[in-house]
């Protein structure tokens, strides 16, 4: 292991020391303490004070209901919630955020596989009251959650059918704590018809993600279909002549001023203005070479967007949001510490702009992997620009590297 990191200092050309961006300490290991959490998260959210982690699986692959907030200023405070201990719908979490006194975490589904459609709201204020709205209960269309925007008084819910044939957004009144519309976005284009992520610039707009396609939905047109704008993003930038064939979903997304960007599994940014959608330009940015394998997220404060590592042993590429519309976005990285496994992270950051990445779930059929852990670093001090030397094939098969990311 010492050559590989060795090798990487060397032909990234990183400057050393960059692993005191993490904030110290920079681990929170929920499995070593006397109420040890060993799961993935499906999400996280700053929230008064702390931070909020939604359950979703253990390391079998089962579903789990430990919610989990940790102080922000003193994070080696945390509480844990069983969802689960008096409702075992309550499991499998996928998406969260804050409105008022209340904590919300969007299921995804059951342990025994069956899809419920269940949004919690906790109440911050004791971290052990809760109350439950069942979508799915209400329609069947709405038992798979997929995301959610939370918008003012709101929060629109994107949901699919597990037979991926059907796509809504489902508005919840966040005051009353009821359904108040849907929308369904096949009705407008057969191409959304399984929408896997979406994300939204907190004012006008949110966007859902599917395989090729992404839907632009339009807050103050809601519920009528107008309000709903399709755009095939991957046929706009080439098709798979430029993005090639493999990991062809679109993950996450992110705005900034007029500009959106959206991540594919491929490790390729597509960007666009987010007021023009349909009729506007729409650029493709090959940062492959520069990010983390099969990135599956992506997030941003107000300067940067960040993309946690997709697979063992890689790094959180960071990308300025100023620069996204030249013709090379600065884009630098941070290193992940030494001996953390688990794959498909996340992330979220709070006021301050501190950074918080954790593990959605373990490495396939690697049961003892460790998961329950929170990472935190200094957003501002990520790291500093860098350029990568390409590696002949045969040293890249040496040294077990497809991308040329910061060393430890």
């Amino acid at each position: 292991m010492g050559l590989v990191g060795n090798a990487v200092r060397f032909l990234c050309m990183m400057p050393l020391g960059l692993a005191s961006a993490w904030s110290e300490p920079g681990l929170l290991d929920l499995t070593q303490t006397a109420n040890g959490v060993n799961l993935g998260f499906g999400a996280g959210f700053a929230f008064k004070g702390h931070g909020y982690l939604a359950p979703l699986l253990a390391r079998h692959y089962t579903t789990t209901g430990y919610a989990v907030r940790f102080n922000l200023a003193n994070w080696n405070e945390y509480e844990v919630l069983n969802l689960a201990a008096t409702d075992s719908s309550l499991k499998g979490f996928i998406a969260g955020f804050g409105y008022g006194d209340y904590a919300h975490f969007v299921s995804s589904g059951s342990a025994n596989g069956v899809y419920t459609g269940i949004v919690v709201r906790v109440d911050v204020r004791d971290f052990s009251t809760f109350e439950k709205l069942d979508l799915g209960a209400l329609h069947a269309e709405h038992k798979f959650l997929k995301d959610a925007w939370h918008v003012g008084d709101s929060a629109y819910v994107l949901t699919a059918l597990s037979t991926q044939v059907l796509s809504n957004v489902v508005r919840i009144d966040l005051q009353s704590f009821q359904v108040a519309s849907s929308v369904r976005l096949t009705d407008v284009d057969t191409g959304m018809r399984n929408a896997k992520a979406g994300f939204t610039d907190g004012k006008l707009y949110g966007f859902a993600l599917d395989t090729f396609k992404v839907a632009r939905v339009t807050f103050s047109k809601f519920p009528d279909l107008s309000s709903v704008s399709v755009f095939d993003v991957e046929g706009a930038v080439g098709g798979t002549t430029a993005l090639g064939s493999s990991r062809r979903v679109w993950r996450a997304g992110v705005v900034y001023g007029k500009f959106g960007l959206v991540l594919r599994e491929s490790g390729h940014i597509v960007r666009f203005e987010v007021d023009a959608w349909s009729s506007g330009e729409f650029k493709l940015i090959d940062m492959a070479q520069h990010l983390p394998n099969a990135p599956i997220y992506m997030f941003a404060d107000r300067t940067y967007a960040y993309v946690p590592p997709g697979s063992p042993q890689e790094f959180v590429a960071r990308i300025e949001l100023a620069t996204i519309a030249d013709a090379t976005p600065k884009i630098d990285s941070l290193p992940m510490p030494s001996g953390l496994v688990p794959y498909a992270w996340k992330g979220f950051y709070d006021e301050n702009s501190t950074g918080y990445i954790f593990p959605t779930q373990p490495v396939p059929s690697d049961y003892s992997t460790r998961l329950g852990t929170v990472l935190r670093f200094e957003a501002a001090k990520a790291a500093s620009p860098y350029k990568c030397i390409a590696l002949p094939s045969d040293m890249a098969t040496m040294f077990r590297l497809s991308k040329c990311p910061a060393s430890p």
